[in-house]
């Protein structure tokens, strides 16, 4: 991983956001739109939601809710030069789950690997 933080989601008002359409996520500081094309429910609980992020050619966003749980990932540029994840932790904040937002930078490391031989 390149960098990664550590957030709290409400997860009730992203599915709300996602059913309506749109997503707004702020990784690592950035605020990305979410266009939701594709949507599913699974059972009562689970539901996935895809789109492209605005602005982004060639990028894709794919989130998986559960009833109190949520894991996702974000693929920017053409091709995917950065990814986020994002993933829930066994810690808690206020009784909300922290997760850990993770990005990998592909470039970048390309970049490292025709430096040093690898």
């Amino acid at each position: 991983m390149d960098d990664f933080e550590t957030v709290t989601i409400d997860i009730d008002k992203l599915r709300k956001a996602a059913d309506s359409g749109h997503v707004f996520l702020r990784l690592m500081g950035e605020e990305y739109k979410i266009r939701i094309q594709e949507a599913s429910r699974y059972t009562e609980d689970e539901y996935f939601y895809a789109g492209p992020v605005v602005g982004y050619n060639e990028s894709r966003a794919d989130l998986y809710l559960q009833k109190n749980s949520f894991c996702g990932s974000v693929g920017l540029g053409k091709p995917r030069n950065v990814t986020y994840n994002i993933r829930p932790t066994d810690e808690k904040y206020n009784g909300k789950t922290v997760y850990i937002v993770f990005m990998q930078d592909w470039k970048k490391r390309k970049g490292k690997a025709g430096k040093d031989g690898n």
